[in-house]
């Protein structure tokens, strides 16, 4: 941003005056064209670090099967 800071998350939409970058689950913010300095593009996932850590295959498994559901 033109005023130093960062921020980091998905652009949900895009116009010609500005961006509406999706930051958290359920968090979104709206940023004006007339205040970003540059986009860029983020390479990691949004998901927390270790989310995963210490699930066993059948865990991920049993994950993998309930999220197919959600149609």
């Amino acid at each position: 941003m033109r005023d130093g800071s960062e921020v980091v998350g998905r652009v949900s939409f895009d116009s010609a005056d500005g961006y509406i970058v999706q930051v958290g689950p359920a968090e979104t913010v709206r940023l004006d064209s007339a205040d970003i300095a540059r986009v860029e593009p983020y390479h990691r996932s949004l998901m927390p670090e270790g989310l995963l850590a210490g699930l066993q295959a059948t865990d991920l498994a049993d994950l993998y099967a309930f999220l197919r559901t959600l149609r």
